[in-house]
C-alpha cells in the first residue's frame, strides 16, 4: 500500500511496528456497542438468518 499509494518504500523495522499494529486492533466488540442502520438490522436480526448476532 505504500509503494502503490505513497510512492514509498517500507523498511522491516516500519513493516513490524505496523503489523504490531495492527495484530492490537483484534477483539471482539461488545454486541451493545455495535450501531446498525436500518437494512442491516433487518438482516441480522431476521429470526433464523445464518448470520444472526
Amino acid at each position: 500500500m505504500a509503494r502503490h499509494q505513497l510512492g514509498k518504500e517500507l523498511d522491516d523495522k516500519e513493516v513490524h511496528l505496523i503489523t504490531r499494529w495492527l495484530d492490537s486492533l483484534t477483539g471482539r466488540i461488545p454486541r451493545a456497542d455495535i450501531e446498525l442502520d436500518e437494512a442491516s438490522r433487518a438482516i441480522v436480526l431476521e429470526p433464523g438468518y445464518p448470520g444472526k448476532l
